[in-house]
Order: C-alpha cells, then structure tokens, then sequence
C-alpha cells in the first residue's frame, strides 16, 4: 500500500492499497502539494505534471525519476537524488536544492527563479534554455550542457563551471566571484582564457567572457 499525506495536517492526499514503491510505478497528474515525501524511494517512478509544491522531499530519492512538467514551487529538497531525473519543463521556483545531487538530469526549459541550489551537484546536467535567477553558489556544473541558459543576476560565486558549455547564455548581472571556468565555452561561444599577466591583466571580466571590440 502507498499513503502520502500532508506534512502538516496528515491529511491522506494519496492513496492506493494495491501499489507498491518501483521502477513502473505510474503516478503522472497527482495533487501532492504540501505532502510528506521525505526519505521515500521515487527512482524511475513517472511523476509527470504531479504538484509538489511546497512537499518536504528532503533526502528523498527521485533517481531516474519522469518528473517533466511538475510543479515543485517552494519544495524542500535539500540533500535529495535526482540523479538522471527528467525535469524538463518543470516549475522550480523557490525550491531547494542546498546539497542535493543532480548528476545527468535534465532540466531543459524548466524555470528556477528563487531556488536555491548551494553546493548542489549539477555535473553533466543538460540545462538548455532554462531560467536560474537564483541562489548557486559552490555548486558543481562540470560538462553541463548550458546553453542559452538565462543567468541574469543569478550568485554563481565559487562555482565549478570547468567544461561546460554556456554559448547564447543570458550572465547580465551575474555573479562568478571565484568561479571555476577553465576549459568551459563561454557566453560568447568562445573557449574561456584565464587572465594572464600583461595586457589582459588590465581587462575587466566583461571584457574576457566577450569578444573585445
């Protein structure tokens, strides 16, 4: 039997007495706001267009996970897996992400402004188009797919962007404090160049990560 219910009024917002927790389990279209999943095993479960919205997803694992077109505004999912997860098109804003592992994921065209993602792994995540006006310091973003990634004002201070490719991305207003960006390819489709002494020791950092006039 599955029974989910409200983090704070217990309130039974799902239940089937005939399921049970694995990787064909279908739960697309499902109300789930507000609900109690912390510490539950979603992997490779289909949670297509499910609301998650403020749910406690804390430590919860959504490895391999259909969570395309979900909302989870304001959801609780700090040190959760959402290893391979397909977050395509999802609402995320307001979530956190603090500490949680997005390793493979894709988040294409979801919307993420507000959430906060410090120190959260995002290696190998493919993020094109999406929205992150948000919170990310320290997080990991190796070899991610970032393109045409809007950035505006988003705090990207000490984070690992080495080998990712960020070509057509919106960084007005951006934060990369000690950020980590060797071997990436950057706003301008160019490979990143490290400051070095001379010349371009005097340019400021507008002036590396776009072509100079």
């Amino acid at each position: 039997m599955i029974t989910i219910k409200h983090k704070e009024t217990g309130k039974v917002l799902y239940q089937d007495p005939d399921a049970q927790f694995h990787r064909d389990l279908v739960l697309d279209n499902i109300d789930l706001h507000g609900a109690d999943l912390s510490g539950l095993d979603f992997s490779g479960v289909s949670m297509r267009n499910c609301n998650l919205s403020s749910a406690d997803c804390k430590y919860s694992c959504f490895r391999g996970a259909n969570l395309t077109s979900a909302a989870l505004l304001g959801t609780e999912c700090q040190e959760a897996d959402f290893t391979k997860a397909l977050l395509n098109d999802c609402h995320l804003e307001g979530a956190n992400f603090t500490d949680a592992c997005l390793e493979g994921a894709e988040l294409r065209h979801c919307k993420a402004n507000g959430a906060q993602f410090e120190r959260a792994n995002l290696n190998h995540t493919d993020c094109a188009m999406a929205e992150f006006h948000c919170e990310m310091r320290h997080a990991t973003f190796q070899r991610a797919n970032l393109f045409s990634v809007n950035f505006s004002k988003a705090d990207l201070s000490f984070a690992d962007l080495r080998y990712c490719d960020m070509n057509s991305a919106n960084i007005n207003g951006a934060l990369f404090n000690h950020a980590k960006l060797e071997g990436s390819i950057t706003a301008s489709g160019r490979p990143y160049q490290k400051k070095t002494s001379g010349n371009n020791s005097k340019r400021k950092w507008w002036e590396v990560w776009k072509p100079v006039a």
